[in-house]
């Protein structure tokens, strides 16, 4: 009787009043149903035809308290593990858990999880293959490798190139075999076409221009030097801005070339308005001088 006063209690609505139900059920069966014989939510919406949401639906309707959800069961498959065969595949022939576990039929976190629970010390996972040598390991004849890596001025890199390998193939064949590397000073004194970097895609004229940019940047800083790193025309001597300036051309006279007294040292500004003045290659040690003797106030850097 407690039902029909549950019922008979529900408010009544004539709200939709008109509207034709989709779905007939009946109060009191969908209580039985639902709230005593707990019947699966999915077995009720067959029944009902419809789907699992509209049950809840229904029962809220109803005002019947919605049921909790029910946890699915899982389904849990032991395995007997066999702990001595485990040791022994992972201690005595240094098999990695994965493999361990497969065959065994665990996973390798499990034969990991079991043995450091049975007291023993869990290797770092490269250590099983740690040692092993390299599949595409290049092996050459050690001696003559060192042999010629003792001769002076050979490098690991040199060695390297008269065998086609790189420096760390040379490398590690000296320490396989206990040699000492050279000091950097005796493995690097090699000039000329015994260097292992010397380039032959390059002509004699290249190297000529590759050598006049260090005896240009030496004979700059002596002709700097010299003048106090100051301009000589106008006296400015903030740095940064100072230029080298070949009395003789360099096209015309290369023997002066590196000459300090065929230097001068103008600030850029300088240096400029008297190229526009007088040329680049025509120029002459009469039109300096001229140029140095002139008054007036010093060109604008703009």
């Amino acid at each position: 009787m407690a039902e029909a006063t549950l019922f008979a209690a529900l408010p009544v609505s004539n709200k939709g009043k008109n509207k034709p139900k989709k779905f007939n059920v009946d109060p009191q069966w969908f209580y039985q149903k639902y709230a005593v014989d707990l019947v699966p939510t999915y077995q009720l919406a067959d029944e009902i035809g419809c789907v699992n949401e509209h049950v809840n639906f229904l029962a809220r309707r109803f005002g019947i308290p919605i049921r909790p959800r029910q946890p699915k069961a899982k389904t849990v498959v032991r395995v007997e593990f066999d702990l001595s065969r485990a040791a022994w595949l992972y201690e005595v022939m240094r098999v990695s858990c994965n493999d361990i576990g497969e065959q065994l039929g665990v996973s390798g976190c499990t034969v990991r999880k079991r043995l450091r629970r049975a007291g023993f010390n869990i290797r770092h996972h490269n250590d099983t293959k740690r040692g092993a040598k390299a599949k595409n390991r290049i092996e050459l004849d050690a001696k003559k490798v060192i042999k010629l890596y003792l001769k002076k001025y050979e490098s690991s890199q040199s060695v390297g190139v008269k065998f086609g390998v790189t420096r760390f193939v040379i490398d590690r064949i000296l320490k396989e075999n206990g040699v000492p590397t050279k000091p950097m000073s005796e493995a690097r004194n090699q000039w000329g076409e015994k260097s292992p970097n010397w380039r032959t895609d390059l002509t004699e004229q290249d190297r000529a221009k590759r050598r006049d940019m260090y005896q240009q940047a030496e004979w700059r800083a002596k002709v700097y030097a010299r003048d106090n790193y100051t301009c000589q025309k106008c006296g400015n001597d903030d740095g940064g801005n100072l230029n080298a300036h070949h009395i003789d051309p360099h096209c015309r006279n290369r023997e002066a070339a590196w000459d300090v007294e065929n230097g001068i040292t103008l600030c850029a500004p300088c240096h400029r308005a008297f190229h526009s003045r007088y040329g680049l290659k025509r120029c002459t040690r009469a039109d300096l001088a001229e140029y140095l003797a002139e008054a007036g106030p010093a060109p604008q850097s703009g």
